[in-house]
């Protein structure tokens, strides 16, 4: 029997979505070690599939893609058990359905012996599309930047889900989170966008201005990628602030809740900290330092008085998945 235990990563932003340059979409994120997705593979006599009511029929669409895309690549595989044990909630920002396709595919492959290399796996999977933070962060960990896909000004924009391509984003730079750095997960009430109205936000939202796209890729690269390597906290702040202000971000974060918007605006305006809405939200992650226990203690209380979700306190991970034999 294999388990692959996947972390759920979080999705800093999404970067060219307006043609300004010769790469659309392009992005960050990195990975936490809380709120695991887990998944068994054992062979048996009959193919089973075990857990599906711990996904939506979204996901479980998915799931079956997937193992039928594996069966056609790979026809002469034994039968199998596949348990889905545990996933984060879904379509709030933790990444989750990245996370539990390659886990089963990996899983999958390990039980089998199949011998099935990271890019088949990544292919084999369908994601990546858009964003590659994810499709990355699984097999790589830590934080990773992507250089996005070809610049194809034929086609529109549209989430991972709904973005067909052979190409997974290159990574441009991988690098691990300061290990002195805490990450605090807040889950205010506010939209979970997906399926079709995530496809609709992405169609009424895009093209974005050339200017603010610029923007946004710099405060990425000149912002959050030296403030990460360096360890400046200060600095991951601010550019995170310049991030929610133009491009994508903005757009996705003014879609959500006033409930998260408030809770943004909180949170991003302390001094020790940097806050940012993971993907479309409405998830947010603040970044401290892990012996700042008055930051810490301020937002769980903040958190209590206005009735939001304090999920709690996390590191980062160094590795976007664990496999384990038994």
């Amino acid at each position: 029997m294999v388990l692959i235990r996947a972390f759920p990563r979080m999705h800093i932003s999404l970067l060219d979505l307006g043609n300004a340059t010769g790469r659309r979409y392009g992005g960050a994120g990195f990975n936490i070690d809380g709120f695991c997705t887990e998944v068994s593979a054992v062979t048996t006599a009959t193919d089973e599939i075990e857990g599906l009511d711990l996904i939506d029929a979204d996901a479980r669409n998915d799931v079956d893609r997937v193992l039928l895309a594996l069966r056609s690549y790979r026809p002469n595989l034994p039968a199998m058990r596949i348990s889905i044990r545990s996933v984060p909630p879904q379509h709030v920002g933790f990444g989750t359905k990245t996370a539990l396709l390659l886990a089963i595919l990996s899983a999958a492959n390990l039980e089998a012996c199949a011998e099935l290399t990271p890019a088949e796996l990544k292919r084999l999977s369908g994601r990546g599309g858009a964003s590659g933070v994810g499709i990355n962060l699984f097999f790589e960990g830590g934080f990773v930047c992507d250089l996005g896909h070809p610049n194809n000004q034929d086609i529109g924009f549209q989430p991972s889900s709904l973005s067909h391509t052979t190409e997974v984003p290159p990574i441009v730079c991988r690098w691990k989170l300061p290990e002195m750095w805490r990450i605090l997960l807040i889950l205010p009430p506010g939209k979970r966008l997906s399926g079709v109205s995530e496809a609709a936000f992405f169609r009424e939202s895009t093209p974005l201005p050339r200017t603010e796209v610029l923007e946004a890729v710099a405060a990425m690269y000149h912002g959050v990628l030296p403030a990460i390597i360096t360890a400046e906290l200060g600095l991951l702040g601010s550019s995170l602030r310049q991030l929610h202000n133009v491009g994508f971000k903005r757009l996705e974060l003014e879609a959500q809740s006033e409930s998260v918007k408030q809770a943004y605006r909180r949170f991003a305006s302390m001094a020790d900290a940097a806050t940012g809405l993971s993907s479309l939200g409405p998830l947010l992650y603040v970044i401290v330092r892990g012996n700042d226990s008055d930051t810490i203690a301020a937002v769980e209380h903040d958190c209590a008085e206005r009735g939001l979700l304090y999920m709690g306190v996390f590191d980062g991970h160094s590795n976007g998945h664990e496999v384990i034999h038994a």
